[in-house]
């Protein structure tokens, strides 16, 4: 690999001194860009860059906490209040860092107390929150299942088309996006 400080034989802008919180020392393996894999820039003219697929995989969720939900978690009552990804839930009665409709006023019945993790909308992956990461809007918590639960997706008989590829609207609509951002796609509305 070439040195993330070095422009030959590849020139790049992704200097270390830019990108300080990228961990881009000497030609080490680094994922500046979000990339599938951590990369690196080659000493081979002809090749600019080499994915490092040798590079086992960590993982990106935290444990798992004991406690467990049924169903989706619609009922689920818990103190659980930290994201897969080990993220600190925002209290359901504030709008920083993320302004958002789903309040304990808005939602009386759903116990929506301090920050703990709910699943107000029925969200069909389980109990989740707003995050206080400013660039993570909500993501689902730490807490599986409970041992002997159906994984089940909701309402599937119930899913119609009238065109190839095309969905009829859907009778409620729903104000988070799962799985990306408005003009990446793939991504639905839960």
């Amino acid at each position: 690999c070439q040195r993330w400080d070095s422009q030959t034989p590849h020139k790049h802008h992704f200097l270390p001194e830019k990108y300080g919180c990228k961990g881009l020392e000497e030609n080490y393996c680094r994922n500046p860009d979000g990339s599938e894999a951590p990369w690196c820039f080659t000493t081979i003219p002809a090749m600019r860059v080499a994915f490092c697929f040798q590079i086992k995989r960590c993982t990106d969720e935290v444990p798992a906490e004991a406690d467990c939900y049924r169903g989706y978690g619609e009922l689920y009552r818990g103190k659980v209040n930290m994201t897969r990804k080990g993220i600190a839930c925002q209290k359901w009665s504030a709008q920083q860092p993320h302004s958002h409709t789903i309040t304990p006023l808005s939602h009386p019945d759903d116990d929506l107390k301090e920050n703990y993790c709910r699943n107000p909308d029925k969200d069909s992956h389980g109990p989740w929150c707003y995050t206080m990461d400013p660039s993570t809007q909500f993501d689902y918590c730490a807490i599986k299942p409970c041992p002997g639960e159906p994984i089940a997706l909701k309402d599937v008989e119930n899913v119609t088309f009238d065109a190839c590829g095309k969905r009829d609207d859907r009778k409620e609509r729903k104000g988070r996006i799962v799985g990306g951002q408005p003009g990446n796609s793939p991504w639905t509305v839960s």
